[in-house]
């Protein structure tokens, strides 16, 4: 249906990630809510804000919000399709 509309935006399609895996929601709230107030000072706009958050998380999570342990899962791609497995 989005697709058939034509209107040159993206679809995110996204599977939790094992829950001994998660962060810890005080580390995740805490740096979302620094990332916010940090683009609020910042004269970001339109398509700039979203790679400033998500490396506002890195840092302030200590790269904690940008993978997995390898040993721990693993992403694999079946076409349009990802799943995750553990490994």
């Amino acid at each position: 249906m989005h697709f058939a509309l034509a209107i040159g935006t993206g679809v995110v399609v996204a599977n939790p990630i094992p829950a001994d895996h998660e962060l810890p929601r005080e580390l995740y709230e805490r740096a979302i809510a620094a990332a916010i107030a940090e683009a609020g000072q910042d004269p970001l706009r339109g398509r700039d804000v979203t790679p400033f958050l998500l490396e506002r998380l890195r840092v302030l999570t200590e790269n904690r919000s940008v993978c997995l342990e390898p040993r721990a899962a693993s992403c694999t791609t079946h076409g349009s399709r990802r799943t995750w497995r553990r490994r």
